[in-house]
């Protein structure tokens, strides 16, 4: 598991499928009884719904002396990508192509909106951190076919 500060020993740590937080992100964990603490970005619009419990909040932090001293950021993260493009026979192949060369991993494609000159897609990749997660989108808005890549805030 990614370490991180501001928790005690044996509490259990789910990372939100909402905002998916990365090394890298300002976070926060929201305790959930019985089940432990949620990470989320600090960005995340999910946190409005917990507005009216705020003692439910919990200031942590990723532990970035300890992933320096042991060389390793931990297991691979799930970072989300929503990506427009053109509606073009070879793209697909150039997405997943640029999202290989920033050595990161597809999890999930989906296209979620696709018109006669134009596609929406979301990928979900492996990434190591929020720096790998803003290479591969780099990757992707260098590609010809695509008119916009950016973290997906959903």
């Amino acid at each position: 598991a990614i370490p991180l500060v501001g928790l005690g020993s044996g509490i259990a740590v789910h990372y939100a499928a909402c905002c998916h937080p990365l090394p890298g992100d300002r976070i926060v964990g929201v305790v959930a009884t019985g089940k432990g603490v949620t990470v989320h970005t600090r960005t995340c619009q999910t946190l409005e719904s917990f507005a009216a419990t705020p003692e439910r909040f919990l200031d942590v932090d990723w532990d970035y002396d300890a992933m320096a001293r042991s060389g390793d950021m931990g297991p691979m993260r799930v970072g989300r990508i929503s990506i427009v493009a053109e509606n073009d026979a070879s793209v697909l192949a150039s997405i997943t192509n640029a999202i290989s060369r920033s050595d990161a991993a597809i999890v999930n494609l989906k296209i979620v909106n696709r018109q006669l000159d134009f596609m929406e897609i979301l990928v979900d990749v492996e990434v190591r951190d929020l720096r790998h997660l803003s290479s591969a989108i780099a990757s992707l808005r260098a590609v010809s076919g695509i008119t916009q890549a950016d973290r997906a805030r959903s």
